[in-house]
């Protein structure tokens, strides 16, 4: 992980029974939502960015699978935080992929 022991997690693994489409995928002027939480990542400087789930097509940061079936996003967040902790992290923001109006600061 280098100098930078921040991680952030992106939790993108849900159904999206009732969306009927990837929301990870869904686009909010013209980036996916996924695209957005992850440049905030990349604005606030975290060292690693970790996409939990994702089963989308278009993903340029590292996908976790969840290492325990059918937990919800606590089996998304279970598998990113040991990812993270293995690759040297000591800190992780968590971001869920369906909120991309959340700002990166006040």
């Amino acid at each position: 992980m280098g100098e930078n022991k921040l991680a952030m997690i992106v939790l993108a693994g849900g159904a999206s029974s009732r969306m009927g489409k990837e929301k990870s995928d869904l686009k909010l002027d013209g980036k996916s939502f996924l695209e957005i939480q992850i440049q905030k990542g990349r604005d606030l400087g975290v060292g690693r960015i970790y996409v939990s789930g994702y089963r989308g097509a278009h993903c340029t940061e590292e996908i976790v699978m969840d290492r325990i079936k059918e937990r919800g996003p606590l089996g998304g967040l279970e598998a990113c935080l040991n990812k993270a902790a293995e690759d040297g992290a000591d800190r992780c923001i968590v971001l869920g992929v369906d909120t991309p109006l959340v700002p990166v600061s006040e």
